[in-house]
Parts: structure tokens; C-alpha cells; sequence
């Protein structure tokens, strides 16, 4: 977990140390295998790499919702993965 950060923030941040913003998808699969009860801890939404148009999603991790936000500069948790996680 990196902290909270607006998207552009967190994209870049990840970048940095070789690694991403997660898919939905994987934030789904994290839920199911019981990954988002450890971060529940610390945080409620994460931000996610995918994106329509200039709206990103963020993922509300107690719950698995998705939700679409445009604005790219509001601060949430961003956790960086790697391909292959």
C-alpha cells in the first residue's frame, strides 16, 4: 500500500518501482481470495488502472462496488501491482 494519492500520483508512483494500478479484475479476485480483509484495515476505495474516456474507477474494497470517478485529482489509496501477482 503507498498511501493515498490522487490517480496521476499513483499511476506514476507505481511506475516508478516497476509495478501498476490493478484491473478490476484483479481487485475482484484479491476480494474473493480474502486479500481486501488486510486492507480493509487501512482503507475503504483504492484506485484502479482502468479508465473510459477521462473517468477512472476506483474500488470500494469492503464492499467489491466499483464506482467511476472523474475526478483524477481526488485522493484515495493506491496499492501497485505487479503482472503475474
Amino acid at each position: 500500500m503507498q498511501g493515498e494519492m490522487n490517480w496521476y500520483e499513483g499511476k506514476k508512483k507505481c511506475e516508478s518501482i516497476g509495478m501498476r494500478l490493478p484491473t478490476i479484475s484483479e481487485v475482484e479476485k484479491a476480494y474473493e481470495s480474502g486479500l481486501t480483509k488486510r486492507w480493509e484495515q487501512q482503507t475503504g476505495s483504492i484506485w484502479s488502472d482502468e479508465m473510459i474516456d477521462e473517468y477512472a474507477f476506483i474500488v470500494y474494497v469492503h464492499t467489491q462496488n466499483v464506482f467511476i470517478h472523474n475526478k483524477k485529482t481526488w485522493e484515495t489509496t493506491v496499492i501497485c501491482y505487479k503482472d503475474n501477482q
